[in-house]
């Protein structure tokens, strides 16, 4: 357990060093999505990187690629459905941006090429994280009761989301992406992000168990990073990320979810661990 906590501690370090470094220079650094984006990736892959030389050290097998089976299919299709769904229903509470000649139909019609991304390059992005909270951590807490590591890991990895919320909080107005998961609403972000991650921790652990792969769950967290970048586009004004899919209406969906696949039963999870 020692060790485990060495690795969360090393974890939040790095992160907090690298973001805090960026911090100054994240509203030029937003001027260019794609030099963004892969500033970004590095982050992710801070405790993937991590939770492998821990792994290793410790002679932890982590199940990372298999071939992929139809939960590997599924996971991210289930969030590109409620992704949408959560958009349709955040409508009335926030404010999109003004997309003139149709542009908004357009973006919704590329939703088929993000779940094929999903599968593919958002993965890999994904597969940093993942590595670390449902591979090596999730490794460590395997003895314990499934629904209480989950709760563990899923707000301590919410936590670890802090410095992106405070470090990258810069609002550009007019900017073709927003650079934070809260931008301009850091203290309440910080506080809905915790749960928000708990709730997700839920699927993403059952289908990583269910695809026998952590494949699976960069996959449908591939698919959540998306969905973040796609209302990163369209909605307008800061508020709308605290009602909209990355705020309470995303937090009911994902209830719903969780609900929907009886995953706080431990019942669900004995067949699985």
């Amino acid at each position: 357990m020692k060790r485990l906590i060495g690795s969360i501690l090393l974890v939040y370090a790095i992160t907090n060093i690298y973001l805090g470094f960026l911090s100054p220079y994240w509203g030029k650094i937003l001027e260019n999505p794609l030099w963004a984006g892969g500033l970004i990736a590095i982050a992710m892959w801070v405790p993937g990187i991590i939770g492998l030389i821990f792994a290793r050290k410790e002679g932890i097998s982590l199940p990372v690629f298999t071939r992929p089976n139809r939960y590997f299919f599924l996971a991210p299709l289930l969030i590109l459905v409620l992704m949408v769904l959560a958009f349709v229903l955040s409508l009335p509470f926030v404010e999109i941006r003004d997309f003139k000649g149709g542009n908004l139909i357009h973006l919704l019609a590329i939703l088929p090429v993000a779940y094929f991304f999903s599968l593919t390059g958002s993965m890999l992005f994904a597969l940093g994280e993942e590595l670390y909270w449902r591979g090596y951590f999730w490794e460590k807490l395997r003895r314990f009761p499934p629904i209480k590591s989950v709760l563990i890991m899923g707000a301590l990895w919410g936590i670890w989301h802090w410095p992106f919320v405070f470090f990258l909080r810069t609002h550009v107005v007019g900017a073709s992406i927003h650079g934070s998961i809260y931008p301009g609403s850091p203290v309440l972000g910080s506080i809905i992000y915790p749960f928000y991650a708990i709730l997700l921790s839920f699927p993403l652990t059952y289908y990583r168990l269910k695809g026998k792969s952590i494949m699976t769950s960069a996959a449908m967290h591939g698919m959540i990073s998306l969905g973040v970048l796609f209302v990163s586009v369209i909605y307008q004004s800061p508020s709308s990320f605290l009602l909209g899919m990355t705020g309470v209406t995303g937090l009911v969906i994902a209830l719903l979810v969780c609900l929907f696949l009886k995953l706080f039963s431990p019942s669900t999870w004995k067949k699985l661990v």
